[in-house]
């Protein structure tokens, strides 16, 4: 079994990226982010090769604030530690809290998995 990378290497990956606002919690195993969605494939391709996939996808209409929806990814490995939460989309108050949107703005807070739907084009 591989050894699950260390939020040092997740942190680096990220800011490589593209990413910023990047916060790593030791306590949690986890690190939270902001990347904008172009960026998105070839962070996906760096947490790949860490060992860390997909796990889910929620999505918030933020338009009414923002003009475009917030889309939020979570990566992990198989064991669910370490994990990757990050966001994509104007609205860089939203946090994504246990599966939950947390934080201040306007717009609907609602949570799904998938990918379906429509984009809008700055998300």
């Amino acid at each position: 079994m591989t050894a699950a990378p260390g939020l040092d290497a997740l942190t680096q990956a990220i800011r490589d990226a593209g990413g910023d606002e990047v916060v790593g919690d030791a306590a949690s195993s986890a690190v939270d982010c902001r990347l904008p969605a172009p960026s998105l494939p070839a962070l996906a391709d760096r947490l790949s090769a860490l060992g860390l996939e997909p796990q889910w996808i929620a999505a918030a209409d933020t338009r009414a604030a923002s003009g475009a929806f917030t889309l939020a990814y979570r990566f992990a490995p198989p064991t669910h530690r370490p994990a990757v939460t990050l966001r994509s989309g104007p609205t860089a108050r939203r946090r994504v809290t246990a599966g939950r949107w947390a934080g201040g703005g306007e717009g609907g807070g609602g949570v799904g998995g998938g990918g379906g739907g429509r984009r809008s084009a700055g998300a």
